[in-house]
């Protein structure tokens, strides 16, 4: 855990641990976009509010290329965590 501080409060954990919630903050994903990985941001705001709203960046890999994008942005719109008025 790192925590940065004079302008703003930041912790990086990663999406594979188990996480305390932190509903008063929002939180950015910084990601592969691999489908294990979406399915942990679904998990996070399934049953409880792991955070107050997310931010979702995926970076480039294989998935990008192969397209397979479009698929794992699906998955996050039928769970009503996207809106599906995303971007390409």
């Amino acid at each position: 855990m790192i925590l940065v501080s004079s302008l703003f409060y930041a912790v990086i954990e990663s999406i594979s641990n188990n996480r305390e919630p932190q509903p008063g903050f929002e939180a950015m994903y910084l990601l592969m976009p691999t489908t294990h990985n979406v399915n942990r941001i679904i998990k996070d705001f399934t049953n409880h509010k792991q955070y107050a709203g997310a931010h979702l960046f995926f970076i480039e890999g294989d998935y990008l290329r192969f397209g397979a994008i479009d698929n794992l942005l699906t998955l996050l719109c039928d769970q009503h965590f996207l809106n599906r008025s995303f971007s390409n």
